[in-house]
């Protein structure tokens, strides 16, 4: 699902050294999974985002619909979050 991404990939200044990123996108089919890797991005999930408790897969990790995730991952990388694939 590239069109989640656009060409570059990743969002800008992750071209270099490897870091970790703030959100982790898992594409499974409808299905797909965000997974939270810093602090940065529990804020804003938790902020602007609106989620069922059956979404969640343990603390740090949620499932969408496949429909809503590119406006999501648009979303988190307009607040400045380093979402990759």
């Amino acid at each position: 699902m590239d069109t989640f991404f656009g060409t570059s990939g990743s969002s800008p200044g992750s071209a270099g050294a490897e870091s970790s990123p703030d959100v982790l996108v898992i594409p499974d089919g409808s299905v797909v999974l965000f997974q939270l890797c810093s602090r940065s991005a529990h804020v804003f999930v938790s902020e602007f985002v609106s989620t069922e408790s059956w979404q969640w897969l343990g603390d740090t990790a949620f499932a969408v619909d496949h429909r809503f995730a590119p406006d999501l991952v648009r979303g988190m990388v307009n607040a400045g979050l380093d979402v990759r694939r």
